[in-house]
C-alpha cells in the first residue's frame, strides 16, 4: 500500500499492521528497515525540505489564526540548525537499542499516525505531530 494519497485513517491502519509484521521479524530484518528509513530520508533531505518549508508557512498561519498552538511550529521547522541530523540519529540511535525480543520495537514514527488520527482536520498539525514524533 502506498500511504501516498491514503487517508489518515488507513495510514495508521497500516502502520499497526506493520508494527505486528515488524515484531516477528528478526532484528537483522528490523535494523535493516530502520537503515533503509535513514537513508532514504537523508537522500531526500532536499525535498523533504522543501515540502517542510511549506508545512511551516502553512502552520504558521494557523498559529496567528489561533487554530494552532505556536509551541508546535517551532517543532516542525526542521530547517534549524541540527534538527534534521538529529532525526536521522533518532532513527540511527533505535537501530543500534537492544533488541526486545518478540515485542513490537517502538518507532517513534508510529506515534505520528496516532497523532495523525486525532487530527484529521488540521494538515500542519498532522506535520508537526511527525515532527513531534522524531523530536
Amino acid at each position: 500500500m502506498s500511504l501516498t494519497n491514503a487517508s489518515a485513517e488507513e495510514a495508521a491502519r497500516a502502520a499497526k499492521l506493520s508494527s505486528r509484521k515488524l515484531a516477528t521479524l528478526p532484528t537483522s530484518a528490523r535494523n535493516a528497515a530502520l537503515d533503509a528509513v535513514h537513508d532514504a530520508l537523508a537522500s531526500a533531505r532536499s525535498d523533504i525540505l522543501a515540502a517542510n518549508a511549506k508545512d511551516l508557512e502553512l502552520a504558521q498561519k494557523s498559529a496567528t489564526d489561533g487554530q494552532l498552538n505556536p509551541s508546535i511550529v517551532k517543532r516542525l521547522d526542521l530547517s534549524r540548525p541540527g534538527k534534521f541530523e538529529d532525526m536521522l540519529q533518532g532513527i540511527k540511535d533505535v537501530r543500534n537499542l537492544d533488541d526486545p525480543g518478540r515485542f513490537a520495537p517502538a518507532f517513534p514514527s508510529l506515534l505520528f499516525f496516532h497523532f495523525f488520527l486525532h487530527h484529521p482536520a488540521d494538515p500542519a498539525s498532522q506535520s508537526a505531530g511527525l515532527i513531534y514524533a522524531q523530536s
